[in-house]
């Protein structure tokens, strides 16, 4: 292998080295937030957990909400291409809890891969109101 070949080898080397750790940090991630209530709903607050390690990623979001059990509601976050459903929850007990994971690397269903990618949510009544929501 002549010179010019050794550096040129070196050098996409080194660039797929580079390409590949800026992947991987790029995929691992762990935001932590607070919902915040609108004041549609007295005392209403929540949480939201979004974590990815390797290729597994999840989100969860967990809500207490003063009204009626069965009540439904939506959770939304924002994209390049506009509001996206992550999911609908339903009021059992006052609380709501949403679980989204990829299984290891298997599609999610509410189709946000990649997960770090989320930092902002709203949970929204059927009126398409928000009633919490939080930015991180």
């Amino acid at each position: 292998m002549n010179i010019l070949a050794r550096k040129f080898a070196l050098v996409a080397f080194a660039a797929c080295a580079a390409l590949s750790t800026t992947t991987l940090a790029l995929a691992d991630c762990e935001h932590k937030g607070t919902l915040v209530s609108t004041g549609t709903i007295p005392n209403a607050a929540g949480t939201i957990e979004v974590k990815a390690s390797g290729t597994t990623q999840r989100i969860q979001v967990k809500a207490d909400l003063a009204v009626n059990d069965g009540t439904k509601f939506a959770v939304i976050t924002k994209t390049s291409a506009g509001p996206k459903v992550l999911g609908t929850i339903t009021v059992e007990l006052g609380s709501v809890e949403l679980k989204i994971t990829n299984n290891n690397g298997n599609s999610d269903p509410a189709k946000t891969d990649p997960f770090c990618s989320v930092h902002s949510v709203a949970i929204v009544d059927g009126n398409l109101q928000p009633v919490l929501t939080g930015t991180f």
